[in-house]
């Protein structure tokens, strides 16, 4: 039940190391995907959000000061590589959008999801 977890409100899935390039100019690396986006909006709205998801070491840091200033709770589990997916905007208008994932982190597992319960 909700009232034995330190959240009521959890986010679990895969957040996204975006690499976006617009037009000409060079690629910009950033975060992305829905489980971020929708914890950074949780949390801005003072609901305390949990997160759970899998990015690998070297990428945390990508994500970590937006998820603090906006109150997430994370908990970063272990992968041998993290999400990133490519998008390419030929021009500087969004409506047009290539799209193709570099890699996707490992797959969450029962014991991952055992952990979202309190001990």
């Amino acid at each position: 039940p909700p009232s034995t977890m330190s959240s009521s409100l959890v986010f679990l899935g895969h957040i996204s190391c975006d690499v976006n390039t617009i037009g000409n100019d060079p690629p910009v690396r950033e975060p992305g995907g829905g489980v971020y986006y929708g914890a950074v909006a949780a949390g801005r709205l003072r609901a305390n959000p949990r997160v759970l998801t899998k990015v690998n070491d070297a990428d945390q840091s990508l994500f970590t000061h937006t998820f603090t200033d906006a109150g997430c709770t994370v908990t970063y589990l272990p992968t041998s590589c993290s999400t990133s997916c490519c998008n390419v905007f030929p021009s500087a208008t969004s409506d047009h959008r290539v799209q193709h994932y570099a890699s996707i982190a490992d797959p969450f597992t029962r014991d991952d999801l055992e952990s979202l319960l309190p001990a």
